[in-house]
Parts: structure tokens; sequence; C-alpha cells
């Protein structure tokens, strides 16, 4: 009996049931492997990538198999069916019959007759030796990417990175003495904090002039020297675009306030509600300020309110208007024709309002009615307005670069909102309109922190890359300006761990200064002093904003000036970049070596699955068939732990390290056994395959490159009589009625593999299924 189709996303197994998932979308034309969502008892592991066309099958104690082949539009029935012909199969446990049929017919004869032949003990066989012939005699394409696709992302901090003049105060000048170090360490973008002219009252977030730089920071004619040598280096530089609000200070406000014509309405008024007792009107509605308080401040020049989601400093701008839009796409293309590579978009969900100025729900968990957590945000944020924004600027965008011509010129879009939200930032539900490139990705700063498990950090990495649309590009944002640095986050035993999870993960990773050395938060006791200890603990942005730390001279080599606007953390003696240097090890060379390693194509485009091994250990794999497979390990606990990697079925027997981290007791280029791994408290690794295997039936593994006599083969490296020993090898294995898989790596390469779910080894458990071939 066959149900009706329906395209489909996801396998859910919720205890002993299986049934399929209805989805409104597509999945076609993505490379990687599966799309499977799996509901275990002990948490929700996902194989994520686009399907375009599976079978599964399992009985009672068995196994059931993903497969994906390359016939675009899954369909799926109920029909009790074998597995077709594998290309990447991840194998998973479960403990209920389970069938199910999935089928988009091209040619319905023809694909029934290749079903038969492929569930022949012989014929299919022979199939699957041509396939493998087909699969090794063609080089895999190196498909190209843009540039900002898998490259790491620097934010710098201008006030905090290099101080050029001795005042304390970091500049332009200083940015462009040290671009060497991103280039050195690999970086291939910066993203830097406002330079704009500012009162600086939320240091730089405030502009008074969005055409000019902060004096403090320079001229225009050192951004001209900063981008010469960002240029020369092959470093590109991104700037903070700040549309939500300008300073009080800026010439639009105060025209605006004065109602000169054409700026009456640049900002956002209110007449304010009629108060009882006279005088001064009362604040238009129950709206609040995200830094606290209302967010309407009363002008008496204009005798209105005018609107502050952030400070009072920072006035509203008013995106109804159809001049502000205009006058913000001027900015945009000022700078662009300075040679910029695009904008980062601050605070990007605040844009819009409602019109009609509606008091927001209150929630119900926080008493204090002048508290951001007061209210619901319905009315003030996320509106859809935001996303039609955010579409016009990635037209400008695009049309500039087209005109122009160049490197793509990208948008970053900063938004703390429901990730359905932060998916619409990508694109129109109709896919008819693009907007961002980088929708910020935080996740791994909001839902994670020092006591989450790993099953906790898979659920977050999958979250995102479920929700994520297909054909866009994921993102990892690990600290910021407004966050706890990673080693006061996490730990500071978790600085490498979590490094490694950010550069082995697919996509594009985004690092804030200092992450890369292992510099740590500094609250400081003049900052406690002057706000108060409660203040300073809960709003103070001050401890992820000190001064880089260099070297071990005055100031960490920061400043030559008598003091620095913020304290120098104390320990910068021990801890600085030219220590981390000199040393045999350290973070800073384990970030090298990471960076160095995320170039490999693998990384770059192959797939990812993961499993969390158990409470402290999270495992993931990443492979792309013709190229390097890898597997990182990530030990998030203060124990040793003995690990079995064999739960990758497709991993061959003998491995290497291609990463360490600065305390493990590894090295690159050591020899790992996979059953049989030491990992120890807070390591992390970075595995590689050292070698080709011929996987045969009953769980026996030949090393190619021994069966040439070589010391290891890819798929690249095999010629015509090798394939054919190979496919010879399979025929005369399917006569006997086995399975068998063959599997390439490549010997001391750099990338990882993971797969998902409680998998076990493919052996003779398959009874009448098809021989499964699968290139990695």
């Amino acid at each position: 009996m066959r149900s009706s189709h329906a395209a489909v996303s996801s396998l859910d197994i919720i205890s002993t049931k299986i049934h399929l998932t209805k989805i409104n979308r597509k999945l076609t034309n993505c490379q990687c492997f599966a799309a499977a969502s799996l509901v275990l008892p002990h948490g929700i592991i996902r194989g994520v990538g686009s399907v375009r066309r599976f079978r599964v099958h399992g009985t009672s104690d068995e196994l059931f198999r993903v497969t994906v082949t390359n016939v675009d539009n899954l369909e799926v029935g109920t029909a009790e069916g074998e597995c077709l012909l594998v290309i990447q199969s991840s194998f998973f446990k479960c403990r209920t019959k389970l069938t199910a049929d999935s089928i988009q017919e091209f040619n319905p004869r023809q694909t029934s007759r290749m079903k038969n032949n492929l569930l022949h003990p012989v014929r299919g066989s022979y199939l699957s030796a041509l396939l493998l012939l087909l699969l090794l005699s063609a080089t895999p394409a190196e498909s190209s990417s843009d540039w900002w696709q898998d490259t790491v992302f620097y934010q710098i901090y201008p006030r905090s990175f290099m101080d050029s003049d001795g005042d304390g105060v970091g500049d332009l000048r200083g940015i462009t003495s040290r671009l060497e170090h991103l280039a050195d360490a690999g970086i291939g973008a910066t993203w830097m904090s406002p330079i704009f002219k500012s009162p600086m009252v939320d240091f730089g977030y405030d502009i008074e002039d969005y055409m000019a730089i902060q004096p403090e920071y320079g001229s225009m004619e050192d951004f001209d020297a900063l981008m010469e040598e960002a240029s020369r280096l092959g470093i590109r530089v991104v700037l903070d675009f700040v549309p939500n609000h300008s300073s009080d200070r800026c010439e639009w406000f105060r025209r605006s306030a004065a109602r000169d014509p054409g700026y009456a309405d640049f900002y956002v008024w209110h007449d304010g509600r009629e108060n009882p007792d006279g005088g001064q009107p009362l604040v238009p509605n129950n709206w609040q300020s995200v830094f606290y308080g209302s967010a309407w401040t009363f002008h008496p020049g204009r005798g209105q309110y005018y609107l502050h989601q952030f400070t009072k400093e920072q006035p509203d701008l008013n995106f109804r208007n159809p001049a502000v839009v205009e006058r913000m796409k001027d900015v945009m293309r000022f700078w662009l024709g300075k040679g910029v590579a695009g904008f980062r978009v601050d605070a990007v969900n605040h844009l819009f309002e409602v019109e009609d100025f509606r008091d927001e729900p209150v929630t119900g968990t926080d008493p204090d009615p002048l508290s951001y957590g007061f209210t619901h945000h319905y009315y003030t944020k996320d509106l859809p307005e935001v996303y039609d924004m955010v579409y016009q600027w990635r037209s400008l965008l695009d049309d500039w670069t087209q005109e122009h011509g160049g490197s793509t010129r990208i948008m970053m879009t900063e938004a703390y909102a429901n990730i359905t939200f932060t998916m619409k930032y990508y694109r129109s539900e109709d896919g008819s309109r693009v907007g961002s490139h980088m929708p910020f990705n935080f996740l791994l700063i909001t839902d994670l922190n020092q006591a989450s498990t790993a099953q906790d950090f898979v659920f977050t990495i999958n979250k995102w890359l479920t929700y994520m649309p297909r054909d866009q590009q994921a993102n990892w944002v690990i600290g910021n300006h407004d966050q706890p640095r990673v080693g006061s986050r996490y730990g500071v035993d978790r600085i490498d761990t979590i490094n490694t999870l950010l550069m082995t993960l697919p996509g594009i990773a985004v690092t804030y200064y200092g992450e890369e050395i292992g510099m740590v938060d500094y609250k400081n006791v003049s900052g406690v002093e002057t706000a108060g200890s409660d203040v300073f603990i809960d709003f103070s942005r001050d401890p992820e904003r000190t001064p880089f730390q260099w070297d071990d001279e005055k100031n960490a080599g920061f400043s030559s000036g008598e003091s620095t606007w913020l304290p120098v953390n104390p320990n910068y003696v021990d801890l600085n970049l030219e220590k981390q240097k000199q040393a045999e090890r350290s973070h800073y060379k384990t970030y090298q070596e990471l960076v160095k390693l995320r170039k490999q194509e693998t990384f770059r485009k192959g797939s990812i699955q993961m499993i969390p091994y158990n409470e402290q250990v999270v495992t993931f794999i990443r492979e792309l068939p013709g190229h390097p497979t890898f597997v990182t390990v990530l030990n998030l606990g203060p124990r040793e732990q003995q690990l079995d990697l064999s739960i990758f079925t497709r991993l061959s027997p003998e491995l290497s390290v291609a990463v360490a981290s600065s305390r493990s007791n590894f090295h690159a280029g050591d020899a790992v056994q996979r059953d049989r791994l030491t990992l120890g408290a807070f390591d992390s690794l970075v595995l590689q395959e050292s070698e080709s295997y011929l996987r045969l039936p009953f769980g026996v593994s030949l090393p190619v490159g021994r069966l040439w006599g070589g010391s290891g083969v890819t798929s690249r490296q095999l010629g015509v009589g090798d394939v054919a020993l190979i496919a010879s090898i399979l025929i005369a294995l399917g006569a006997l009625g086995g399975g068998c898989c063959v599997h390439f790596g490549r010997q001391k390469a750099n990338q990882p593999q993971v797969e998902t779910g409680k998998q076990r080894k493919f052996g003779g458990a398959w009874r009448g299924a098809a021989r499964s071939l699968s290139v990695g």
C-alpha cells in the first residue's frame, strides 16, 4: 500500500517508531550527502545537507541505511524495498521494522529495470563495479567558491588593536602597522568596528558624520593607506555600518529637531500621551531601550519625543522616509568607492517599528518595567520591512560589483533574533530576492557555555545547519566586542577546543581580535568603582575590549603612552603574541595550523556528520569524494577519554594527527589507531586518514596502497589498470553474495570527517542489499 507522495527532508526516530516528516522546501543542488534528522532518547542528531534521493531499510536489531544518489526532487512512499546502489551511506541502529521507498522516476520502466538489476546478487555487483570504474576514472573537479564563502574574518576593535601615536587609543596607522599579523595567521578578511566621526558615547556606534574618520583614529589619508596595505597583503576590509541610529550630534538630527524642510521626518518623533496633570506629555508607550529605561526622550526644542532603542544619544532614523533610505545608500556607495569589500550591518532587526506605536505585551518574567526584558518586542524588532531593506542593500552591492567589476561585495547582518527570523536575511521566502551573505550565527555564543554537554554542542550546530536554506553558506561567530571572550565564557582550558571546532566546521569562521592567542576578559577595579559592581558585571562590555597583548614590553606593546584607554590585562607578561610565536606549542600556533588546514577542499566543500560520543566528547567527520577524510575530536571535560572511532563505519583503521591542541600529548604526524584513541583532558585533535582501504565483506579491510606496493593512494592517483583490478575483485565478491565498500583517503592530508547516530560496521547483516560503493 502506497501513501500519497510528499517532499521529505527528514526521518524522525522517536523511541521505536519511525515516520516521515514533510517540510515546505526543495532539497536539491547541494553537495552535502544527507539531510536526515534522528530524534533519539538521548537527543537529536541531524545529518545535514541536501538529499536528492534515498531509501532506508532495516529490521529488528539491524541497521538501517540512508542512501543518497543523484536524482532530484525527493519523493517518499511506504512500500517495502531494499536499498538501491549507494554513493554515500549513513548507518543507524533501529529496533523496529523500517521500510520506506523514495523514488522520483524520470523513466519508470528504466528505473524499475535498474532496481531489479541492482538487487540481483550478480548483476548488481557488475553494476557496482562499473560505477566504481566511472567514479575512479573521473578526476574530481575543484569547484570554485567565492572569496567570502570559506574565509576567516577577523574583527578588529580599533581602539584596542594598536596605538601608533602614544595617546593610549588604537588608531588606523596602528592597524596598518600590524596587518602583517593577520597575514601571518592566514586571515583573509578583517571587519573593523566603527571608525567614523563620533562623540564616542557608545564608542563609535553613535555616528556624527558617516563620511568622515574619527579624529582619534586618524584621517582619510590614513584610511587610504590602510586599504593599500591590506590590498598588498591580500586582506579584504569590511566596515561596520550603523544605519538604525545616528548620534544626537549628527547634523541630520539637529535639522530634524528644528523641523528643517526635508529633515522633519528623518527620525521617529511622537507627540506623547496627554498628561492628566498637565505639563509635559507622557511617554508614547511602554517601549524600552536595550540599555534600560524608556526608549523615548523628550526634546524641548521640538516639543516631541524621539525614539532611541539604544542610548538617548542615539536617536533612531526613520526608514519609512524614502529620503533616509537614499541617504544611507549614499553612505554605502561612498565607502564602496573607497575600496571596501562590504559591510557588517549593526542592529539590523531594529530598523522598523509598527506605525501605530501600540504597547508591547508584557512577558511576565521580568518585574522591572524599565528593563528590556519586561516586554515582548513584537512591534520594535524583526518586522517584515526589515528584510525588504536588507534585500535593497544587497541589490545595491550586487549592482556595484557588476558595474565596477572586482570581487563580490558582501553584507553581514547582526540580529540577535529567533533563528526563523534570522534565516529570512538570506533571501525572501519565494527565493526571488537575496539578502545578507552572512546573517551572523550567534548560537555558539547564546546557546552554549561552560556547562554545555557534547549533546548540546551537536544539537546547537545542527540547529543552524538544518534551518539554513539550501545553497547558502553557514557562518560561526564565537566572540565579539559585546560578548565575553572564549576563555572567559567556556573556560581557559577550552580555548584550543573551541578554535578547533570553529575552524573545522563548514562555512565561514569569525574570530574576534585576541582569541587567536587566548586573551581573556579583564574586570578591572576602576570599572567596578565607576559603575558599581552589579551594573559593571551585568552591563559593562569593557572586559572583552582590553588592548591586544603583542609582547611583554610596556603596555603589552600596544602603546608607548603612560596609560591606555582601558587597562591592559596584567597577564600580558605571560600571555602575549610574541611569546606564543617563539614557543614550540601555543594557542597561536594551533590557530595558525587550523586556519591552514581549513583551506583544504574537504573543509571548503565537504559534508559533515556529528556524533556526541558521550557527555564530554564531540566528534564529527568531514568528507568529500576524491579528497581526504578528516575527523575532529573534542574533549570538553577534565578527564581522559578512551575512544573507539570505528563508530565511523567508513573510516580507515589507521589515522594520523593533522592538528593537535597546544596541551595535547599528540603531535602532528603521529599515527593513531581508529579503535584505540586516548584523548587527554580538554584535548582536541583533527585526524586524517593515513591510507586508502578496500573494504571487503565480514569486516575485512585491505590497504589499497599496500596492494600496489605504495604507501597510500588517492582516487586521483589510480590508473586504468588499478581500477580494472579493483573492479574484478568487486565482481568476484559480488558473485559470492557479499557486500563491499571501497573508501579512498589521502595520506598526510589535512581534513576531518564525521557520521551521525549510533553506528555499527557494515558487514554481512545486509542480506540481499545492493552492493555499496563509498568514495570519500
